[in-house]
């Protein structure tokens, strides 16, 4: 199997600046959602094992006003209920290759 890697940047983002920052991230497109790989930017195109990049701004109004959050029981309720789908999945396909 031929080696891949992803790239990930998780950094807060100073709201005064994120008009900027939204177009910089559009200068790098070829088009809306294809990068150019050779952009000056983030020259995709020279990481040889790239498997995927993805550059999202993410809001989080809670950051202002931790009310808005969901009570915990509810987030571990929905963590559970996702983990437990996911398992299923697992064991679906697990299943289907006991016959191979």
């Amino acid at each position: 199997m031929t080696p891949q890697s992803n790239f990930m940047v998780l950094a807060p983002i100073d709201p005064t600046r994120e008009d900027e920052l939204r177009s910089l991230l559009a200068s790098m497109n070829l088009e809306p959602g294809v990068v150019n790989p050779q952009n000056t930017v983030l020259p995709f195109g020279e990481l040889s094992n790239l498997h995927f990049a993805r550059i999202v701004i993410l809001k989080d109004d809670t950051l202002d006003d931790p009310d808005l959050l969901p009570p915990p029981n509810e987030v571990a309720a929905e963590v559970v209920e996702s983990l437990e789908a996911a398992l299923a999945s697992f064991r679906s396909v697990a299943a289907k290759l006991q016959g191979v």
